[in-house]
């Protein structure tokens, strides 16, 4: 289980997303008839992320790629029409391959710094958002990804408040100003805006600390906003978190 703390933070930046669940057909019983099985249903997910950084008036060619299946088989979906609609109002729509899979790109951001999105939708699917978060002359320094949380190596499950979902991904991006990005990819894939949460100070010894800044309840005000503290050696960044009760050691490796 997902821990209270760690259940509310991630809900503060819509993060804890909902698994959508399987619906198993039960044997029926001798003498009773039979219950005819559910009808799959179509899904559309994220093929690839669904944000990252980029530059002012960058080209992004391959993001914004969704998959279309069957949920229960996981059988592409061929021919599918899939209506990509961008922040601003660039409409096109492009049928799935083989594969089902269909991309919006190329996508050129805009030139002044904020987020940038496309919208892809379909028939009887839920929308899938993509964000591109253009941040002018503040350059990214580092960038850390998530190999393993308390020892574990991912994809990890988690659960909470009556939902599931799966951890595959987590990265602490390091800009030029001193601001930090911190985020987990999950599966399935749903928006996130959280770009920058705080900021972080280097020691000499290689330590880095991240500190949270806005909103984050009494227990990090308390201290200062102090998030968690980095502790690297070459290529690698062990976290650990002020709220260590709740928040589980990590382990990321520098991009």
């Amino acid at each position: 289980m997902l821990r209270n703390r760690r259940i509310l933070f991630l809900a503060a930046f819509s993060l804890a997303q909902a698994c959508a669940g399987s619906h198993d057909a039960t044997a029926p019983v001798v003498g009773e008839p039979s219950k005819p099985e559910a009808k799959d249903a179509r899904v559309m997910i994220a093929d690839g992320p669904i944000d990252l950084i980029a530059e002012p008036g960058q080209t992004l060619e391959d993001f914004a790629r969704v998959k279309l299946t069957m949920q229960k088989s996981g059988k592409p979906i061929e021919g599918a029409k899939v209506t990509f609609v961008s922040g601003d109002q660039i409409t096109k729509v492009v049928t799935t391959g083989a594969d089902g899979v269909a991309h919006f790109g190329p996508w050129k951001t805009g030139s002044q710094a904020g987020s940038y999105t496309v919208v892809a939708s379909g028939d009887s699917v839920a929308p899938v958002l993509f964000t591109a978060y253009v941040r002018p002359e503040i350059a990214v320094v580092a960038r850390y990804d998530l190999q393993s949380i308390a020892g574990k190596g991912l994809p990890i499950q988690y659960s909470g408040g009556g939902k599931t979902w799966e951890v595959v991904g987590g990265h602490y991006v390091l800009f030029a100003d001193g601001t930090f990005d911190f985020y987990y990819d999950f599966s399935p894939s749903k928006p996130r805006s959280l770009l920058p949460i705080g900021k972080y100070v280097r020691s000499a010894n290689g330590v880095i600390d991240f500190y949270l800044t806005g909103s984050f309840g009494p227990f990090y005000s308390d201290r200062n906003g102090h998030f968690a503290r980095g502790d690297v050696s070459g290529d690698v960044m062990r976290m650990t978190y002020e709220d260590f009760v709740d928040f589980e050691e990590e382990v990321y490796v520098a991009k």
